[in-house]
C-alpha cells in the first residue's frame, strides 16, 4: 500500500526467552489462551464461573424529539434493587446501527420504530448473575476459538423479568407513549412486544428468554481465572499467580472471584495498578 513499508521479518514461530508472564487478555482470552498452551489444569478449574453482567435493553417511545445521540449515552445508574433483586438500571443510548440490531422486528415494523429514532431514549435492566461453574470458557482446537457455554439460571430469568417489568414502567413513567422490550417471544394478549400501559407491562412475567428471540447484552465479562488460595476452586493464588507456573500472572477481570456487582473498569484498574506496584517489589520472586 502507497506510504507503507514491506515488512522484512519472515513469517514463522517466534520462540522467547522470558521470566515472567504477565496475562490480561480479558475474561474470554485469558482462560483460552492458557488452555490452548496446554497449561497443566487438574482441578478443571480453568475458564469455570464465567460471569456477564447479561443486560435487557428497553427503549421508550416520546412524542417529541430527543436527540439522545448527542451527548454521553449512559450518564445515570439506579441502584435501588441491587439488594433486593440483584440488578440495577442504567440510562441506555445507542447509534443506529446498534439501536437496529437491539430492537423487535423485521422490515416496515421495525422500520415504523427506527424512523423515530430522535424521539427514542432507553434504558437498561442489568443483572449481576452468580458464578456458575458450569458457565465457562473452552478453547476448540478444530475451530481455532474459544467456545462460550453460558445458560441463564432459573432465578436469574425471574429476575429478569422482575428488571423488563420494572423498565417498561420506567420509560411508560418517564412520558414515553409506548416501551418497546427487545424480544420476539410471545407476550400473552399483545401482538408485539410493544407497551402503552403500566397493566401490560405485567406480561413481562409471560418471558421465557428463548434462544435467538430475546435480546440481552453483555460487555462485562469476569471470573473465569478465579483469585483464591484453594487450587481446587482457583486457577491463581491471591497475587494472581497461575497455579501451573509462579512465573505466569494473570491480571484482569478473570481473576475476579465473583461478579463485582457493577461496570468492572475501575476495579481493572485498580488491580492493575496495585500489581504493577506489587510486581516491582517483589522481582527477585521471579528471579529478575
Amino acid at each position: 500500500m502507497p506510504g507503507s513499508e514491506k515488512n522484512s521479518v519472515a513469517p514463522g514461530a517466534v520462540a522467547l526467552a522470558v521470566k515472567l508472564v504477565i496475562i490480561c487478555a480479558g475474561a474470554i482470552a485469558s482462560p483460552a489462551l492458557l488452555q490452548r498452551s496446554r497449561v497443566p489444569d487438574p482441578n478443571q478449574v480453568i475458564g469455570r464461573g464465567l460471569v456477564l453482567h447479561p443486560t435487557l435493553p428497553i427503549a421508550g417511545i416520546f412524542d417529541g424529539p430527543l436527540s439522545n445521540y448527542r451527548g454521553i449515552t449512559e450518564a445515570i445508574y439506579s441502584d435501588h434493587y441491587l439488594a433486593s433483586g440483584g440488578l440495577y438500571f442504567e440510562s441506555l443510548f445507542r447509534h443506529p446501527v446498534a439501536t437496529a440490531a437491539a430492537l423487535p422486528g423485521i422490515g416496515t415494523e421495525q422500520f415504523a420504530i427506527m424512523s423515530r429514532y430522535d424521539k427514542l431514549a432507553g434504558c437498561a435492566a442489568m443483572l449481576v448473575d452468580a458464578s456458575d461453574p458450569r458457565n465457562r470458557v473452552i478453547w476448540d482446537d478444530a475451530r481455532g476459538a474459544p467456545t462460550i457455554i453460558y445458560r441463564l439460571s432459573a432465578q436469574d430469568k425471574g429476575r429478569l423479568r422482575f428488571g423488563a417489568q420494572r423498565g417498561v414502567e420506567i420509560m411508560l413513567a418517564a412520558g414515553a407513549k409506548e416501551a418497546v422490550l427487545c424480544t420476539e417471544e410471545p407476550l400473552g394478549s399483545l401482538p408485539s412486544a410493544r407497551f402503552s400501559t403500566r397493566q401490560d407491562a405485567a406480561l413481562c412475567e409471560r418471558l421465557e428468554f428463548r434462544p435467538c428471540e430475546t435480546t440481552l447484552l453483555s460487555s462485562q465479562c469476569q471470573s473465569t481465572m478465579k483469585m483464591g488460595e484453594d487450587p481446587k476452586r482457583c486457577a491463581v493464588n491471591s497475587r494472581g499467580e497461575s497455579y501451573a507456573s509462579r512465573n505466569v500472572i494473570v491480571c484482569d477481570a478473570s481473576v475476579f472471584p465473583t461478579s463485582c456487582g457493577a461496570s468492572p473498569m475501575l476495579a481493572v484498574m485498580t488491580l492493575a495498578r496495585y500489581q504493577g506496584k506489587r510486581i516491582a517489589n517483589e522481582l527477585a520472586r521471579y528471579g529478575m
